[in-house]
């Protein structure tokens, strides 16, 4: 397991956040990560996973 620091430069977004959060918050942040990788998985099954997170990313091919 490795382990991640988390900086969040929104303070009224993060707020907004924690209120709407059902789990914990480690949780509910890899929930979106999974659903961001499975999305970009469903959009193009001809790419390669690291293709696809690099350009969710703002990367290049």
């Amino acid at each position: 397991m490795k382990k991640y620091l988390l900086l969040v430069e929104d303070e009224e977004i993060w707020q907004s956040f924690k209120e709407i959060i059902e789990k914990d918050l480690n949780t509910e942040i890899m929930d979106l990560i999974r659903q961001r990788v499975e999305g970009v998985q469903q959009e193009s099954p001809t790419r390669s996973s690291s293709q696809k997170l690099s350009q969710t990313k703002g990367g290049k091919k």
